[in-house]
């Protein structure tokens, strides 16, 4: 399946839920959907990016200064629930730069900045969804 059409075909499965905000606890459908969507990215062209937005640690200050690469060449392997945040076709230096610099301490502007480039340059932002604690509370509960 082509890539715009899962990402209709997810928009619209978020939409007969309810919007993004009424799907509760971990939705598999959803999940797989960003492992369909990146595969289909990778099908479709010669290269295929993923990567995180937030890093942290030792891995944070080496993304800030440069030493490490915000990317890793999807070439088929298993995604597991947040990974990574999006996928591109195609290194971009400037989505490099915004997230330096959101890991450097910007704002949420700039969040929806680094989203909308992602977009722009064909590449996709997942979203991914978990059981909350008190999901995962009463389930185990009702499990006797």
């Amino acid at each position: 399946m082509c890539v715009e059409t899962l990402k209709l075909d997810q928009y619209d499965y978020i939409q007969s839920a309810g919007g993004l905000m009424a799907i509760h606890g971990k939705n598999q459908i959803l999940n797989d959907y960003n492992r369909q969507i990146v595969s289909a990215i990778r099908s479709e062209n010669e290269r295929c990016y993923i990567g995180r937005i937030s890093f942290y640690g030792k891995e944070k200050q080496d993304v800030i200064a440069g030493r490490r690469s915000i990317y890793t060449t999807y070439v088929g392997q298993y995604i597991c629930d947040f990974s990574y945040d999006f996928c591109v076709p195609n290194q971009d230096k400037p989505l490099e730069e915004m997230i330096q610099q959101w890991n450097r301490g910007g704002s949420a502007n700039l969040l929806i900045w680094i989203i909308n480039r992602i977009d722009s340059i064909g590449g996709y932002h997942m979203v991914w969804t978990k059981d909350t604690d008190k999901e995962r509370a009463a389930n185990a509960n009702t499990q006797i």
